[in-house]
This record gives structure tokens, sequence and C-alpha cells, in this order.
């Protein structure tokens, strides 16, 4: 081995101890001394990639994996990279491109069913993430991350004995996964288990009590079953340390909405407002409790801020039949959601409020033929709105 070859070793040993640390900065400096001598290199080339991905420089991780990979198709640990930076940038079609091709020049390769699985739920494609996952999980049955990640994606199919199951097995091989206990606790507020639930979030808060999710649903949870004062306090204490998070205040108006503290709820919506000013979802929200403690001109005003932004959302437009048809101006109602419908909203609330818009003006059959509508939409809604086509 000549001196150059050896000098470019010892680099080369100094750069990776220096990525292995942290100093990214350095490593990249080292490796690009390597790549001056040997401008082909995929390895190095590969080494450069990885360390502008761990900081986040997609674009020039991009530049140097690919060129990589180039020079040597066979590295599926290069491809899997690649669909890692595509997802993160939100082309999820292109990263579980790359994903399935390391699994073509890599079967057996864990961490691409993992992140292919990741990306797949990403995009509501949940049955075909589900077979990632137990593809990962054949592979290595010890690794709780497997079983963690399919319970959510069965989650997302509402396959909650399953999720639970698969929750369950995450913690029995990995007792601190806190993610597994927050997850359980939302399938058991779904299913309205809400005393297993608190047990689910208490036991993530006593791993990390600092863990947010999990005080904000444990908040949610107290609500549901009425214990007031427990939720009071959590709402208190979630204000302090989250003085900038919308949620934590419509928590607190969920919480004087079941108490009926409407003046207090219109004096947090009021703060909501001026300090998420701009934030069309905050708007939306706001109106909503608004007009639970009827301060309609409030939650009017609210929705016109919100469509002065976005004027063709059609959710602002729905809150803004609601609170015509609340406040006997049907025809402007009507027209409200007429107009949420020819934008392409398909919710089966608006179809039944629009039909009993139609009603109230004497419009009996074109109400009728909105009720199916509604129910067509959501068939569990169909008792309710066959009464009121009646």
């Amino acid at each position: 081995m000549d001196a150059m070859t050896l000098s470019l070793d010892q680099i080369f040993a100094e750069a990776l101890s220096f990525e292995n640390n942290g100093n990214i900065s350095k490593a990249i400096e080292l490796y690009f001394l390597i790549l001056q001598q040997m401008p082909n290199h995929s390895h190095i080339l590969k080494n450069i990639g990885t360390c502008f991905l761990k900081i986040s420089d997609y674009n020039n991780a991009l530049i140097y994996l690919r060129k990589s990979f180039t020079i040597n198709p066979q590295q599926h640990d290069v491809v899997l990279n690649l669909g890692v930076i595509y997802k993160n940038q939100g082309d999820l079609n292109q990263a579980v491109s790359c994903f399935k091709t390391a699994l073509e020049l890599n079967p057996r390769y864990y961490m691409a069913y993992v992140n292919c699985g990741i990306t797949l739920i990403n995009m509501q494609r949940c049955k075909e993430a589900i077979s990632c996952f137990s593809n990962a999980i054949i592979l290595d049955i010890n690794n709780p991350d497997g079983f963690y990640h399919r319970g959510v994606a069965y989650t997302c199919v509402k396959e909650f004995y399953l999720a639970e199951l698969d929750f369950k097995r995450a913690l029995y091989l990995n007792p601190n996964y806190i993610e597994a206990y927050f997850h359980l606790g939302l399938i058991c507020i779904e299913i309205k288990h809400y005393h297993n639930a608190i047990e689910h979030f208490n036991n993530a808060l006593s791993i990390n009590p600092n863990f947010l999710k999990a005080k904000q649903n444990l908040c949610f949870t107290y609500i549901s079953i009425n214990n007031y004062e427990m939720a009071k306090s959590l709402c208190d204490e979630l204000r302090q340390l989250e003085p900038n998070n919308p949620d934590i205040y419509f928590l607190c108006c969920s919480l004087n909405e079941k108490t009926n503290r409407f003046e207090e709820t219109v004096s947090i919506c009021d703060k909501i407002v001026d300090l998420f000013s701009g934030n069309v979802q905050v708007y939306i929200n706001t109106s909503i409790y608004y007009q639970n403690a009827l301060a309609f001109e409030k939650a009017k005003n609210v929705l016109l801020k919100a469509s002065n932004i976005d004027p063709h959302n059609t959710e602002v437009l729905f809150q803004m039949g609601n609170v015509f048809f609340k406040t006997g101006h049907n025809a402007q109602a009507i027209q409200s959601y007429e107009l949420a419908i020819s934008l392409g909203s398909q919710s089966s609330d608006l179809y039944a409020n629009y039909a009993n818009a139609l009603k109230s003006i004497d419009q009996h059959d074109k109400a009728v033929q909105n009720y199916k509508m509604a129910i067509s939409l959501n068939e569990n809604a169909m008792p309710v709105y066959l009464n009121l086509a009646i």
C-alpha cells in the first residue's frame, strides 16, 4: 500500500470517527479531501450524501447519493436513503418507489419495509402498510417497532382489537415504548373505554412527564367522564406549558361548554382570535365554539375573516351556513350550503343541514332528496335524517 493510499485510509478513518460522533461538518470536510483524489468512489459519495441527510440538507444529499447509486446501482442502503429524503420532502410516491427498489435489491431489508409502511400510512394506503410491517416482523420478530407501526396501521382501518394486540406486543418487547401506551389510550377513547385510556396515558406520562400529547388526551378523557376538576387542572397546566398551541385553548372551551360556562368560552375564543390571527382552521374551530355559546355575531365575523383569506374553503361556507340557519336567515344559509356543495364538499352533515334549511322554507321534495344524500354518505345517521324527512 503506497503512502497516498495509506494517507487516504487514515483520513477516511478520521472522517468516519467524526461522523459517528456527530461532528458532521468536519466529517464532510474530510470526505471531500478524499473525493478530490477519488472523484468516482461510490462509497465516499455515499458517505457524503448520508452526512448531508443527517443535517437535513436534502438537496446536497440527493446530489451525492444519486451519483453514488449511478456508479454502483446495487447499493440498497443508498436507495433507501433516497427514499427517506423524498419522504421528508413530501414526494411520497417517489419515496415508495425507492423503498420498493431497495427491497428488490435486498428482499430481507427490514428498514425498507418499515419506511415503506410509514410512507404508505401517510398516503392513506393503510392495508398495504400492514403488509409491509408484517414482512418486517417476519424478518425481526423481536423488534418492537414493527409491531408498533403495524398497530398504527390497524388503527387507521379501525381494526382496534388487532391494533391493541400489536401495541401490547411492542410493550412486551420494550416496556418503555411510550408511543405504544399513547396509542393504546387513543384506541380506548375511540371505543369509549375511558378509564382504560386514563391508565394508558398515565403510563406514558410516567415515562415522560412532559409528553404533552398524552396530557392533552388525558384532559379530553377526563372531560368525557365528567371529571371536570381533573380536566381543569390539566387545562391550566397545559396553558402554562403551551401558550401558543390553539388546541389547548379549544380543549379549555370544551371543558367550559360541559360546565355551562359559556361566557368564559366566548372570552377564550376572543383571545384565540387575537393570538392566532390569520389561521383559517383556527377561525373555523373558534366559530363553532362561538355558535355553541350562542355568540352568532362573533361567529359570523370570524368566518368572514376566514373567507377573506380562503374564499373557496368549503368548511368556512358550511359553518357560515350554520350561523345563518341558526339565526333564521334561511335563504342565506341555503346559498352558503349550495356553494359549498358546488365546490365539491361531500359531507353528510352538510347535506343534512342543507335539507333542514330547505325544509324550513317548505321545499320538502328537495329536502328529502338531500336527506337521502346525507344518509348515503353516513348510513349511521339514517334514523335521524329519516325522522327529519317525515
